[in-house]
């Protein structure tokens, strides 16, 4: 592969030009929608001449804002630094050392994909956003670039120099180890098992956050809504099963849309960069975190894809809790030799050693009972007083709540061996996160008043991802575990990241 010089400022590939003037025409229709349009409303006539000269100087506006932006774009090294400027009338510069890079990603969307550019963004630690964003590079040249930066931050912690070939595609030292592939089928079935009550709820706060936002242009559809209140009023229960098969027809479909666009064609595999996810359908994305900065992997389900046996794999890469949630990778639609096949790559240790397990004491029934039962029915009763139908709310919440504590309960454990760490709980939700010993940077058991008394605990483990925690476990046994925690990360050579 030809030699990379960065050291004096680079511009993007001449087509960021048409890249930047689409991403300010969006932003600019969003302004032009949220101030002109709820200014005029309905009242704009769309043939009238000064509309179209309002248009044709924004868009003449939008295509010397983005010539500028683009002119006005450079990056280079300076040092151990990578140094990006830009701004127009302000001027940004951005410097990151080479040391806190934690990987380098590179998306596609769909006008990147039709000007065959990729952009090039690179996460920091310790940071809950993309700090830098490369928006258009030819492809080759992107892949030298991040190889470029991944060579220089293995270079400034010591580590091992990845390889790449002359068209700027990683040498695996042979093809790349896949775990997870899915179908279109597969990306159907994880479209029909996603959450569709959120879908549902976030698509009715967007309608009625619009609805509330242009509240007085639809003062003319009041006669019309008023004549109908009395209709709804009579029949709302003969209404009520149409109002619910619409809502859940439209969630369904929503969740359909929104798997299709971001998981279509999914690839999650192993190459000498790391973990690698590539996914999309309109905007292409290829995510990678480096094995040495993964921290744990967990992997989860809910009820509609417990039926069909499939789960959702996260892997949980170091930085803020901010960062890690906006960086981790996630892998749906795992069926259960996928998850055993990823398991065996991440955690061979699973199967050298019996996991001996630890379960949670069934005073945890009791306290989330108290919580999740009791507390919320009592307010269901108070309000009883207002409206009697609430007696019965509060009744079923009670009796609902009790009965989800007593099954929660024993799903609540820790598993351990000899080299990991299993952390499982959840009924409806199951999740199990899996962690190696090297990887906790700290351990802490934590005791209230009420735990003191029936010699109960909390395990918590800490690790770059964040805390995992063991709930309402026999003191002795949580010291038994802690003491063989110490011992092992003061003994281990292994370095977390």
């Amino acid at each position: 592969m030809s030699k990379l010089d960065l050291t004096q400022p680079k511009r993007q590939s001449p087509v960021g030009v048409v890249v930047l003037f689409f991403k300010n025409l969006r932003v600019g229709v969003n302004i032009f929608v949220s101030l002109f349009f709820v200014q005029y409303g309905f009242r704009i006539d769309p043939s009238s001449n000064w509309l179209k000269i309002t248009l044709v100087l924004l868009l003449a506006g939008f295509i010397v804002l983005s010539v500028l932006q683009y002119r006005k774009f450079y990056f280079y090294v300076r040092g151990n630094q990578l140094i990006i400027e830009k701004g127009v009338i302000s001027r940004d510069k951005i410097t990151v050392p080479f040391d806190r890079i934690q990987s380098v990603h590179i998306n596609q969307n769909i006008v990147q994909r039709m000007l065959n550019v990729v952009a090039l963004k690179i996460d920091t630690a310790g940071s809950a956003v993309k700090e830098m964003e490369i928006a258009a590079l030819e492809r080759s040249y992107a892949r030298k670039v991040q190889e470029f930066l991944m060579r220089m931050k293995n270079e400034s912690r010591g580590e091992e120099e990845e390889v790449y070939t002359e068209d700027g595609d990683l040498q695996v030292g042979g093809e790349a180890i896949p775990l997870v592939q899915l179908s279109v089928s597969d990306v159907l079935r994880v479209g029909i098992t996603e959450n569709h009550l959120r879908s549902g709820f976030v698509l009715f706060a967007v309608v009625f956050g619009y609805i509330w936002q242009f509240e007085e242009y639809l003062q003319d559809f009041e006669p019309y809504l008023e004549s109908q209140k009395n209709f709804v009023a009579h029949r709302w229960l003969q209404l009520l099963p149409f109002a619910i098969a619409a809502f859940f027809v439209i969630a369904v479909g929503l969740s359909l849309i929104q798997t299709f666009l971001r998981y279509y064609g999914l690839r999650f595999f192993i190459d000498k960069r790391g973990a690698q996810l590539v996914s999309g359908l309109l905007k292409r994305v290829e995510y990678q975190i480096p094995l040495n900065k993964i921290q744990y992997i967990k992997w989860a389900s809910n009820p509609l894809r417990k039926l069909v046996g499939l789960k959702t794999v996260v892997v949980k890469q170091a930085g803020s809790k901010e960062a890690t949630d906006k960086q981790s990778l996630k892998v749906p639609g795992v069926r259960q030799e996928q998850l055993e096949v990823v398991q065996d790559y991440f955690y061979p240790e699973l199967k050298q050693s019996e996991l001996v397990d630890y379960k949670a004491s069934p005073f945890l029934i009791l306290q989330y009972s108290m919580l999740f039962a009791l507390l919320p029915a009592l307010m269901l009763a108070g309000a009883g007083f207002f409206a009697p139908v609430f007696w019965s709310l509060a009744v079923l919440w009670l009796i609902s709540g009790i009965y989800f504590s007593y099954r929660f309960q024993p799903t609540v454990k820790l598993s351990c061996n000899r080299e990991m760490i299993l952390l499982s709980r959840g009924w409806l939700f199951p999740e199990t996160a899996a962690l190696k010993y090297f990887k906790i940077q700290n351990v802490q058991i934590s005791q209230n008043i009420f735990q003191k008394r029936r010699k109960l605990v909390h395990l918590n483990l800490y690790t770059a991802a964040g805390r995992l925690r063991m709930l309402q476990m026999n003191e002795q046994e949580a010291r038994e575990v802690y003491n063989y925690v110490l011992y092992r990360i003061e003994s281990t050579r292994q370095d977390w990241m």
